[in-house]
């Protein structure tokens, strides 16, 4: 004897007016198909093709949880009742992706693009899985930054395959970049431009030797993050001793030959920040 399914009717999401209904494990939610399809093309085109069966609305079985079709229902009606958290936004952004909800896809990309600092393995894993390229590129250059914490962290197994790989070849070139710092001498940074003055030599390899020094003052082992490597790197290369010979302009930019290259994070949603996020190529 096939039993019968006992259904409840949504507490939140079960309209008088409403003209489809769905069915999600044991609850059915009773909603607006005008909504739906405007948001959705799938869910468009499911509804052309329900049966109103026995009765005058046409009924649609969905393969979500019910809990899952209301965190979605809660997005796509207007005002709503959940604001984005980080327990949420995954789950949230597959079913957007699954159903074409561009509308959900932006507002994912838009928490993202505010707070990803805030979890930044989360954000690396939804920005990679929904293709958030410049929100990819940000997380993981905070990640490599302090990479020997994050692999500790239980969810960074959360991560796919070929990110790890990327974070580790990142994070061993660095690494092999900073202990190659031992080998910098005065001839690596001869300036294109020279001293002005009478004395061009001897302020040249003043400036030189000095440089050699405080490079070679830089931490190694145990290796600090890219970021305060870069900047103790650069705070040693500012030797101020002319002041119409900007040394400083010329070193900045062939830090590359220490360490490699690096971005800056200079996004909208960062202006706010007063640190500037340094990473160096992978």
């Amino acid at each position: 004897m096939t039993e019968i399914r006992k259904y409840e009717n949504s507490k939140f999401y079960y309209f008088e007016d409403g003209n489809i209904l769905l069915k999600a494990e044991n609850t059915i939610f009773k909603v607006h198909r005008g909504i739906l399809s405007c948001a959705s093309v799938v869910f468009n085109d499911m509804f052309e093709k329900a049966d109103g069966g026995n009765t005058s609305i046409p009924e649609v079985s969905l393969t979500e949880s019910a809990s899952e079709l209301e965190l979605l229902l809660n997005f796509v009606y207007p005002s709503p009742k959940v604001r984005l958290n980080w327990q949420t936004i995954p789950k949230l952004l597959q079913l957007a992706d699954k159903y074409i909800i561009k509308s959900i896809l932006d507002y994912g990309k838009d928490f993202l693009g505010l707070h990803f600092r805030e979890n930044l393995i989360i954000s690396l894993v939804v920005a990679e899985t929904h293709s958030f390229s410049q929100i990819y590129k940000e997380s993981f250059i905070l990640v490599v930054d302090q990479l020997p914490e994050y692999i500790k962290m239980p969810e960074f197994i959360n991560l796919s395959k070929e990110t790890i790989i990327k974070l580790q070849a990142c994070w061993f070139k660095y690494i092999e970049r900073l202990g190659k710092l031992n080998n910098l001498n005065s001839c690596t940074f001869i300036p294109r431009r020279q001293h002005t003055c009478g004395e061009r030599s001897t302020h040249n390899n003043k400036v030189f030797d000095e440089l050699e020094k405080r490079i070679k003052k830089i931490q190694v082992f145990p290796p600090p993050p890219p970021s305060e490597a870069l900047e103790d790197l650069l705070d040693k290369m500012k030797l101020g001793y002319n002041d119409d010979w900007k040394i400083e302009e010329y070193l900045s930019r062939n830090v590359e030959m220490c360490l490699g290259k690096f971005d800056r994070l200079d996004s909208e949603s960062n202006k706010r920040f007063d640190k500037n996020y340094l990473s160096f190529d992978n």
